[in-house]
């Protein structure tokens, strides 16, 4: 087996209960940050394996009573599933 560094440390995150297609995985951008490293390395990695880097979409409440904060957007890799085994 390959040893392939990226592939085992996004396998080793908890997938996160975004929608995703059938057979891929969604890991948030956060946790692989959080996990050491180099996000634009990981997104070239997920890439060249048929994934992409995608966000949520902020959603906001706009009323004259009610000017609440909008939440941050977040980054997430969807990941095909065999790019993880």
């Amino acid at each position: 087996m390959i040893n392939d560094p990226i592939r085992e440390l996004l396998a080793a995150i908890e997938p996160q209960p975004f929608w995703a297609p059938e057979g891929q995985t969604v890991i948030l951008q956060e946790k692989v940050i959080e996990a050491g490293a180099d996000p634009d390395a990981v997104e070239q990695w997920v890439e060249a394996r048929g994934g992409r880097l995608d966000r949520t979409v902020p959603v906001g409440h706009r009323s004259i009573l009610w000017r609440g904060a909008v939440p941050d957007v977040q980054r997430f890799f969807v990941i095909p599933n065999e790019a993880l085994s």
